[in-house]
């Protein structure tokens, strides 16, 4: 082998080596840059929900871990709450500026799987609150769509915003509107939402 030729396969390897550090480099850039947007999020942001990705709420995001929820320093309460099969599930009750609270539902891998609000002063990106109206929340989404049904873990009504979910009181429908959609009320547009979630 020439002279040149082994310089050039000096020269070669280098520059893959310098590819390499440059990538790993810029990875571990933009993985700092995004947990520290979330945490800065979360301090900096008041009742208002700033973002309008479908799985966050608030300055949380579903698939989030505790240890990660825990670091945004906000008042939290634990606790371990029983299902209707038996089991257990830890749900984390966190205060956010202005007195919104959020409630974190974990899976068994110790992730937020579902964050919820009953708190009316919270409000979404579009201005939508918990209290507003099924006919408010429709001109706020006009491609949402009101959903009800019974499933294994209980009957449900809620307004799917296409990005959030609305839920509603189901306790004053009866089975046939619940799966049928006969005898349902004819009000339905004046009800009033309970609560936002995020899965």
């Amino acid at each position: 082998m020439h002279r040149h030729e082994r310089h050039a396969d000096r020269t070669s390897i280098a520059f893959v080596v310098l590819a390499f550090l440059v990538s790993a480099s810029l990875l571990v850039s933009c993985t700092d840059k995004e947990e520290s947007d979330v945490k800065l999020q979360g301090l900096n942001e008041g009742n208002a929900d700033t973002s309008a990705n479908p799985r966050v709420l608030g300055p949380l995001k579903i698939g989030m871990t505790k240890t990660s929820v825990d670091s945004l320093g906000f008042s939290t309460t634990s606790a371990t709450l029983k299902d209707k099969f038996g089991g257990s599930y830890i749900q984390d009750a966190i205060t956010l500026k202005d007195g919104v609270v959020l409630k974190v539902v974990y899976s068994d891998r110790g992730v937020v799987w579902e964050i919820s609000t009953a708190s009316p002063s919270f409000r979404t990106p579009e201005g939508a609150r918990v209290g507003d109206s099924l006919k408010r929340l429709r001109q706020i989404y006009p491609n949402g769509k009101l959903e009800k049904g019974v499933e294994e873990e209980g009957s449900y009504l809620v307004f799917n915003s296409g990005v959030r979910f609305f839920e509603f009181d189901d306790s004053k429908l009866t089975f046939e509107c619940l799966k049928e959609n006969r005898g349902c009320p004819k009000d339905f547009e004046n009800w009033l939402s309970k609560g936002i979630y995020v899965r």
